[in-house]
This record gives C-alpha cells, sequence and structure tokens, in this order.
C-alpha cells in the first residue's frame, strides 16, 4: 500500500484507525474527569484493549503488504504543502506495540501515586504524542508530536519527581529543547532545498550533509549519545518510576527512530565510520561509569546510554546492521521498563535504591530474587532473550559490512555489562542481616515486570515475528 493508492474503502479504514491510534490517549484523559479511581481504572482497560485490537488489525496487513499509509494535504504555503500522514510500516509497528505496552503499563504502575487524575491524563498526552510520532510520514509532522512529547514530560518530572525535581526537569527541557531547535533547523533546509516532507520524498532525496548533520545532533541529544547525554541520569533519578519506565521505554527510542527513520538513510554522504566511531566511544565510556554506581536507577540510566549506542553502530549499515538497530529500539524498551519497575519494587518496599544498603534482600525473597536474574540476563543479552538478537544482528552487521575488527571491540562491552550487572547482583544477594522491608505485594509493578520478561523472551525464543517484518527495512 503507498500514499494516494490505495482502494478508497481502505484509505477510509485507514485513515480512521490510524488516527484513532493515537487519539484514543487523548480521548482517555478527556474520560478522566467523568469520575474517581474505578471509572479511571475503566478508561485505562478500554484504551488499551482498544489500541491492542487496531494493531492487531494492522500487524496482517503490514506484513502482506508492508506499508499501511494515508496522506491528505493539512497546509501549505508557497509551493510547500505539508501533510497529515500517517502510516504502518515494518519500521514504526513494533514500537507501536511497545507504546502500547509501556505507556498503559506505566499509567497502570503508577495508579497509587498521589493526584492520579492529572498524573493519567498527562501520561496519557505524552503517550498520544508518542503514539503520533511513530505513525507520521511527514517530517512536519512528526516533528510537531516529537516536540510535543516535551511537555507532558516536563511537567511529570516537575510534579511527581524527588527532592531535586526541579533542577532535573529544567536540565531535561533545556537538552531537549536545544535537540529539537537542530532538528527544526535541519528540516526546514531540507524543506528549502526542494526534498519534499512526506516521506517517501524525503527519503528518495539526496539531502545535504548539513541537513543530515542537523538531524543526527538533534535526535542523538534524546537518544542519547555520549556525551550529549548528561541530562538522562538526573532526569531518571529524581523521575517517579513510572515517569522512569516511559522515559527509557519510549522517549529515548523517539531519538533513535528519528535517526534510522529521518536522518541515517541518508548518511552515505559520510563515512559509516564515524558513526561507528561514536557508537564504540559512547558504549564504553557508559559502561564504564555505569560500572561505579551505587543508586539503582542511575546504573540502569547508564546501562540504557550503552544499550542505544548499538542503535548508531547498526544505523549506518546496510541489512543486518540496520534491522538490528530497528530491533534494539523494541528489545531494549522491554528490558529498561523491566529494570525500572523492579527497582520501583525494591523502593516502595524499602525506602532507598542504594545498593549499599540493599545488601542481601534477595536472600529472603526467592520472587523478587527470581526477577532480578532474569531482567539481569536480559540485560546482558544472554541468548534465549531478545536483547540477544538485536545485539547479534548489529555485530554481524559490523563483521560482514566493514570489518570483523569492530565486531570484536563492540563485543567485547557485553563482557563489562556481564560485570557490573554481576557486582550489583551480589550486592544485592549477600551481605550482613538484609534490612527490613515492607513486604508489599504490588500486582502492577509484578503485572509489567511479567509483560517485559515474557516478550523479551519471545522475541529471544521466537525472533522470526519480529524479523519477518524487519526484512523489508531499508529495502
Amino acid at each position: 500500500m503507498g500514499f494516494f493508492s490505495d482502494p478508497p474503502h481502505l484509505c477510509d479504514m485507514a485513515l480512521f484507525l490510524l488516527t484513532l491510534l493515537w487519539t484514543a490517549p487523548l480521548l482517555g484523559a478527556g474520560l478522566l474527569l467523568l469520575g474517581g479511581r474505578r471509572w479511571a481504572l475503566t478508561v485505562l482497560i478500554s484504551a488499551t484493549l482498544g489500541e491492542t485490537l487496531i494493531w492487531l488489525w494492522l500487524y496482517p496487513q503490514v506484513k502482506a503488504q508492508n506499508l499501511v499509509s494515508i496522506a491528505v494535504p493539512w497546509f501549505s504555503w508557497g509551493q510547500q504543502t505539508v501533510f497529515y500522514a500517517l502510516g504502518a510500516s515494518p519500521e514504526n509497528l513494533w514500537l507501536l506495540l511497545l507504546a502500547i505496552l509501556l505507556g498503559n503499563g506505566a499509567i497502570f504502575y503508577g495508579f497509587d501515586v498521589p493526584r492520579l487524575r492529572p498524573f493519567m491524563a498527562l501520561m496519557f498526552v505524552l503517550l498520544s504524542a508518542v503514539m503520533g510520532a511513530f505513525l507520521a510520514r511527514d517530517v512536519v509532522l512528526f516533528f510537531v508530536f516529537y516536540e510535543a512529547s516535551l511537555v507532558p514530560a516536563f511537567v511529570l518530572i516537575y510534579l511527581w519527581g524527588g527532592r531535586r525535581r526541579a533542577e532535573a526537569a529544567i536540565r531535561f527541557a533545556l537538552f531537549t529543547l536545544s535537540g529539537s531547535v537542530l532538528v527544526l533547523v535541519g528540516l526546514l533546509l531540507g524543506l528549502y532545498g526542494g526534498y519534499g516532507s512526506v516521506w517517501e520524498a524525503w527519503r528518495a532525496s539526496q539531502l545535504p550533509r548539513a541537513v543530515v548533520l542537523l538531524l543526527t545532533l538533534g535526535f542523538a541529544v534524546k537518544l542519547p549519545i555520549v556525551p550529549l547525554h548528561s541530562w538522562l541520569g538526573e532526569a531518571h533519578v529524581e523521575a517517579a518510576t513510572p515517569i522512569s519506565i516511559v522515559l527509557a521505554g519510549l522517549l529515548l527510542k523517539l531519538g533513535g527512530y528519528g535517526l534510522l527513520t529521518w536522518s541515517w538513510p541518508h548518511f552515505s554522504a559520510f563515512s559509516p565510520l564515524f558513526l561507528i566511531g561514536w557508537g564504540l566511544f559512547s558504549l564504553f565510556y557508559a559502561s564504564l561509569v555505569a560500572g561505579g554506581q551505587t543508586d539503582l536507577k542511575r546504573l540502569i540510566a547508564f546501562t540504557s546510554i550503552s544499550h542505544m549506542a548499538y542503535v548508531p553502530l547498526g544505523g549506518a549499515l546496510p541489512k543486518y546492521g540496520l534491522m538490528g538497530a530497528y530491533h534494539q529500539l523494541f528489545t531494549h524498551g522491554l528490558v529498561s521498563a523491566g529494570l525500572f519497575a523492579w527497582v520501583g519494587l525494591l523502593e516502595k518496599n524499602y525506602q532507598t535504591r542504594d545498593l549499599r544498603l540493599l545488601t542481601g534482600i534477595l536472600q529472603t525473597h526467592p520472587r523478587w530474587n527470581l526477577y532480578a536474574i532474569l531482567l539481569f540476563m536480559a540485560a546482558i543479552g544472554v541468548p534465549g532473550f531478545g536483547l540477544f538478537i538485536s545485539e547479534l544482528l548489529v555485530l554481524w552487521g559490523l563483521g560482514t559490512s566493514v570489518g570483523w575488527v569492530y565486531t570484536g571491540l563492540a563485543a567485547t562491552n557485553l563482557l563489562l555489562s556481564a560485570l557490573y550487572f554481576l557486582r550489583a547482583y551480589q550486592k544485592l544477594l549477600t551481605g550482613g542481616d538484609p534490612p527490613q522491608g515492607a513486604g508489599l505485594f504490588l500486582a502492577p509493578q509484578e503485572a509489567l515486570i511479567w509483560v517485559c520478561l515474557l516478550l523479551s523472551i519471545l522475541s529471544g525464543l521466537y525472533p522470526q515475528l519480529w524479523l519477518s517484518l524487519l526484512a523489508h527495512v531499508g529495502s
């Protein structure tokens, strides 16, 4: 299916369902005004089911025809027309599922927060912006959604964060706004050059180096890649756990998706070795810094930077490297969300995230111990988990495209990941008398952990569900 070429009834259906996918969270935010907590839970369940059903309709369509898309003129100035263009494709379909599961799952996770209805409304608005950005097939429309995600994220960190939440929220806003300015200037230069704003025209054009570089730097702030990462640690530490889940699981993926979809298809203007060197530097720097962390949230934040470094490693490569980079966005979203959900579980019970104060706690909690084992193995990239498939594809792409020396360098980082996760696990399992926790059974927290683990295992044991779609990426 392509733009303007579908049968009318399919165009109408696609227009309605794709629009409903990003407007359903907004509708949910409005409906929250009509009732209390039980009504809010009903709205959340209804929105989740509705979005999932739309995704299930899209999957066979995309698998059979590779693209479900619609585009109608939105506004014009001079010779330039911007389109309300939405699409489901191999590049974004699994990210849409990730947004549905993690966005709604994080809201359910935070059902015990104070001021629940404003919290849920802002989370719904944030989810709407994320879904819209993944769906957008016009670069201007993408930027509108991309930028719209900043406002609710800022307010959520500022109002539901920790003691230094104001500083963290302002730093988050300054960094991401700076990156957005670069993206805006880049896309304006692209439009001024007459390259068109719709996805097909944009991808078919040969963008100037200046445009590619501006987009790359702007999106890299959100990913983030070292040295554009310094906002992330504080944002995660100060944000409430549901917000950290969305931040790591979805907002970072907007940066990666922007790079892979709108910027790096044109990176042939540069040498791919630039991106590979940048990715390797970010990979090792973040891993070394993560090894010295005692705050579990900060540890996971730096592991996120390390894992996201596989996106530039594969993003400028043909076929398998690019497949691995897209797959990494999905699998890391699951792993990071599961890890933050697990840390939130510990924090609820012990009122701390400090490894030095949590020594030995896993001795008396077999279920939490199981979560730690599985999540740490998933994060290390052990075979049987989705992250292993992502990293395998990137490493294979590196070896077959630019040389096995680069594969060896990137693979060395797997050992560093194992070391800092095993160090954390050792501290949590061994030590003196463990502290006394509240012993709470927190169903929302544990439900999200299980969802992330089950999908991580499924994507590792039977990756063909994902790879059968991603095989079309870049073709």
